[in-house]
């Protein structure tokens, strides 16, 4: 697994770029006429909220859980798409630029060999992983019925 670390991060951190300026981008689009205070306040728990699913699905992805990415390419995708119709309103355009790179850059990563020789490796470590621990629980029950007689 640990060969496997840099695309596993690379994904992470495309993920996270891709919420951050997404929500850059709408924040700085859309809510212009709200008061400074209140877009930050809301702006900030939306990309708190979108972020803790995506760490959800990214640590579920490591346990052995495949099916996870479809959560991160559903973050990656609403990212995509919420920074795209942000240039009617002319951001700046290394914003825009990373606002749409970071999204693409991450569905590259997810849909990468690597990553997908990664997901298939970590469903077999948790297969070792449950059977060790059937293996084990068996080894205390046993232990314990014999102190019982």
């Amino acid at each position: 697994m640990k060969g496997y670390f840099s695309i596993f991060i690379s994904g992470v951190f495309a993920t996270l770029g891709s919420v951050v300026m997404a929500g850059v981008l709408v924040a700085d689009a859309f809510y212009k006429d709200v008061p400074q205070e209140v877009s930050i306040l809301w702006v900030e728990r939306a990309l708190a909220v979108v972020i803790v699913i995506a760490c959800f699905c990214h640590l579920f992805i490591i346990l052995g859980r495949p099916q996870w990415t479809w959560g991160v390419v559903l973050v990656l995708l609403a990212c995509l798409l919420a920074a795209l119709p942000t240039i009617e309103h002319r951001p700046q355009k290394v914003i825009y630029f990373l606002g749409v790179f970071c999204p693409l850059l991450g569905l590259l990563v997810m849909n990468s060999a690597r990553h997908r020789e990664l997901r298939r490796i970590s469903v077999e470590v948790r297969y070792q992983r449950q059977r060790f621990m059937a293996i084990r629980q068996a080894r205390i029950r046993r232990q314990k019925a014999e102190r019982r007689k």
